[in-house]
């Protein structure tokens, strides 16, 4: 038991460096949206189990402030978001340990089995509707953000080519 534990801890200290990164959604995770109107997009991010909320939330946001820039306009405010996180169960399977001693008269052996061994695992997700502007809207009580300010600090956050 103590062996597969030690191998999910190498496996995982491995695979440290594989979050999800900025991508287009994949198997792995990555980005989405759909464009609802004119002006709204829903936006949609979804890591994998090395992917950390907030950096699932912050390439949430990345998409929503490139997505404002591609259509032209230069701020957006969040109408409403949710988190879209989930864990899965993956089977480690079952093992067995088999010693043995031989001897003048005869052979000795003992097998131990263990039982399923299962790690959960989670994934965050992170889901929004914004609205995009070409100017600052008067009388707004959201917060409005400058996508492409939002998009240059992220990006130096996460060290992405601009």
């Amino acid at each position: 038991m103590q062996r597969s534990w030690l191998l999910v801890t190498v496996f995982a200290l491995f695979l440290a460096g594989c979050a999800t990164p900025y991508q287009e959604s994949s198997f792995a995770g990555g980005h989405s949206f759909r464009r609802v109107s004119e002006t709204v997009f829903d936006v949609e991010f979804r890591g994998n189990g090395f992917t950390n909320d907030r950096r699932a939330s912050d390439f949430c946001m990345l998409r929503a402030a490139e997505l404002c820039l591609e259509f032209n306009f230069r701020y957006f405010t969040i109408l409403g978001n949710e988190s879209r996180g989930g864990t899965d169960k993956i089977d480690l399977g079952s093992s067995s340990t088999t010693t043995g001693t031989i001897t003048p008269f005869g052979t000795y052996r003992e097998t131990t089995d263990t039982t399923q061994q299962f790690v959960y695992v989670y994934k965050p997700g992170k889901a929004m509707r914004i609205q995009c502007f070409d100017t600052p809207p008067q009388g707004h009580f959201g917060r409005i953000f400058d996508a492409a300010q939002l998009r240059a600090e992220i990006r130096v956050r996460y060290k992405l080519p601009s």
